[in-house]
């Protein structure tokens, strides 16, 4: 009949628990007997020293009184007490009677005896020849009489054995250990198998090495299907047009496909980045997305080329942090090659605006044709105002303006850029009105004033009479938040994505689409200059509301050239 695993370990575990005992028995049993053997010598030694003291007493006495004395002395103490000649003849003995003395073997190869007339002192646990019985026996060498003498005192004592009776309670708790791992490794096996039972085939009678056997079956295919899904995801990546790159919280490179390779050079795999790629910029933003910034854009430049990052956080055990780079430099270069085409429009602009505002000047003085100077005044003004904003814009794109921060309250401003509007949207129809609450931000306040501008012209011009326009300011985390909401015209779902670009304008069917286009895209570009975010939220028919978020104080570094 086969026996059940846990028996066998019950067994096994029984068995180990019995060594071990026994083991440890046989040291503290030898760690016992040491120290009783020292004890005892002790006590001996003091009796025979005792003894000797009184040798010359004894051998004053005849033979026999000699021998008698030695067994009074003897019961006395409780020992065997023996008187032993140079030459190894026992001249009294306690335990012999003194007719048999003579039949004595000679004591003077007895070890005792023997360490006792070359050391002074000897001391011995045997059988005794004499009386058969386990004895401890101390002899001390004394000279008296011009001859060597060897007291000698012995204490019968049971054999030294290992404690047998330690025995039966030993393999009585070897046999409770047995039987406790067996319970556990039953109450272990439970709960295993009901953690594997949903995805092994197990009888619910299965042992532990059925169990063991088919979990170890089961996490070798989890392995092999996992690295061949890992292999799959390896190959897929390789095959992505843009570098990705995978890396620990080490900034250890786990991943490189082959467009990484190519974009920043030798990555190999279980270095670290900066090891093989000193690029600053780069391992900035690689420091920015491990410190906890869950999605990071930026550009660096990288042996020429102008490269677009994406990073973004990986919940995972070993990889912590997944690089996107793209190569944008044909977009760079005609990014600059637009905005240097802008800087130059801007420019240009400048001269024949100033012109054409002196020769309607010239017109109204003469009183010709007022309607048409009146006509083209408005549109010079309004060119005038274009070259303008595409000045500001190309100045905030290429990262030259420069802001002057001081302390701003913002509900105060407000209220100045509303009165402004006053009577632009008492013209319109419009009602225009500012709340909230005081806040104090350190800033730019006339960049901040030209945001406030554009959002509230916004929300007067793209509004219908009998409209309203509301201005709120309120404290938010530790900076400001601006909203400005109209009852207006509204905008497409589908163009809201498109509002902030330059020169988009929206096509409505009830207004025609006046401005330049560029209102939206300053204040974008503005707003992120002073460090802060601004959002649309808007349905047409209904109305726009514009929120700007500002921090508490903005920031003076000029930043790179932003993107459009």
């Amino acid at each position: 009949m086969a026996v059940s695993f846990r028996f066998r370990l019950a067994l096994s575990v029984a068995v180990l628990a019995f060594g071990v005992g026994l083991v440890v028995l046989f040291g503290a049993s030898s760690q016992w007997e040491r120290a009783h053997r020292r004890e005892k010598e002790a006590h001996l030694r003091s009796a025979a020293r005792q003894l000797v003291a009184q040798l010359p007493e004894l051998l004053r006495v005849p033979p026999e009184t000699r021998h008698r004395r030695a067994g009074e002395l003897g019961a006395l103490m409780g020992l065997r007490v023996t008187l032993v000649a140079a030459d190894g003849t026992v001249v009294a003995d306690s335990r012999v009677p003194y007719a048999h003395l003579p039949l004595l073997e000679n004591h003077g190869q007895r070890p005792e005896v023997r360490r006792a007339l070359e050391l002074g002192e000897g001391s011995a646990h045997r059988r005794s020849a004499t009386t058969g019985v386990f004895t401890w026996y101390l002899a001390l060498r004394t000279e008296e009489q011009g001859q060597a003498w060897v007291v000698r005192v012995a204490e019968e004592e049971g054999a030294p054995s290992f404690p047998w009776l330690w025995l039966l309670p030993l393999a009585a708790a070897s046999a409770g250990v047995g039987w406790l791992a067996q319970r556990l490794l039953a109450s272990w096996q439970r709960e295993i198998y009901q953690h594997l039972a949903p995805w092994c085939e197990l009888p619910a009678s299965a042992e532990t090495p059925a169990v063991a056997y088919e979990a170890d079956r089961r996490f070798r295919k989890l392995k092999e299907e996992a690295t061949r899904e890992l292999e799959a995801c390896r190959q897929a990546l390789s095959r992505v047009v843009e570098g990705v790159v995978l890396l620990d919280r080490e900034q250890v490179v786990r991943f490189a496909n082959p467009a990484a390779l190519e974009l920043l050079g030798k990555l190999p795999e279980g270095e670290p980045l900066w090891e093989h790629c000193q690029n600053p910029q780069l391992l900035a933003l690689v420091g920015e997305g491990l410190a906890g910034a869950e999605s990071r854009h930026g550009e660096v430049t990288h042996q020429g080329r102008t490269l677009a990052v994406t990073l973004t956080s990986l919940q995972h055990p070993v990889l912590a942090l997944g690089l996107l780079v793209r190569d944008i430099s044909p977009q760079a270069r005609f990014e600059a090659a637009r905005r240097a085409f802008v800087a130059d429009l801007a420019h240009e602009l400048r001269t024949p605006v100033t012109v054409l505002g002196g020769v309607l000047e010239e017109l109204k003085d003469r009183g010709v044709a007022p309607e048409l100077a009146d006509m083209l005044g408005r549109q010079v003004k309004r060119l005038s105002r274009f070259a303008a904003d595409l000045e500001e814009l190309v100045r905030i794109e290429t990262g030259r303006l420069q802001l002057e921060l001081a302390p701003v309250e913002l509900l105060a401003l407000a209220r100045e850029v509303a009165a402004d509007f006053a009577p632009h949207a008492q013209a319109r129809g419009v009602s225009l009105a500012v709340g909230g609450e005081p806040v104090t931000i350190t800033t730019d306040r006339l960049r901040l004033a030209q945001v406030v501008s554009n959002l509230v012209d916004n929300a007067i011009r793209y509004n219908r009479p009998g409209g309203s326009a509301t201005v709120r300011v309120a404290p938010h985390q530790e900076g400001a938040q601006l909203v400005v909401e109209d009852t207006g015209l509204g905008i497409p779902e589908s163009e809201i994505p498109l509002v902030f670009q330059r020169f988009y304008r929206v096509r409505r069917g009830e207004a025609e689409a006046t401005g330049s286009g560029l209102g939206l895209a300053i204040v974008k570009h503005l707003v992120a200059r002073l460090g802060g975010r601004v959002h649309l939220a808007s349905k047409l028919g209904e109305g726009t509301r514009v929120t700007v978020e500002l921090p508490a104080k903005a920031s003076s570094e000029l930043p790179a050239p932003s993107r459009p």
